[in-house]
């Protein structure tokens, strides 16, 4: 099972070309969203009165910057190990 979805990451992120201007940055892009997230849960909680931003901005950035990481992480332990093996 592994070895399967190793394999579709591998396609995914180095075969589609609309995918392949993310290979190396996956993790930096996730990293970022999870702190500007952070940042603007911070200034919501910060000025409660002030209608700044909607309350599930602040989560989805987290969120999505969260599944980027993991995917971002995903990718490099599948290249480390497909290319580790030769």
């Amino acid at each position: 099972m592994k070895k399967i979805i190793e394999g579709v990451v591998i396609f995914i992120f180095e075969r589609v070309p609309v995918l392949n201007f993310l290979n190396g940055n996956k993790r930096l892009i996730g990293n970022v969203l999870m702190i500007i997230g952070a940042g603007l849960e911070g200034l919501r909680s910060a000025y409660p009165g002030m209608a700044l931003l909607p309350d599930v901005v602040a989560y989805y950035s987290i969120v999505v910057g969260a599944i980027t990481r993991v995917v971002g992480d995903m990718h490099a332990q599948a290249k480390d190990n497909k290319f580790g093996s030769l």
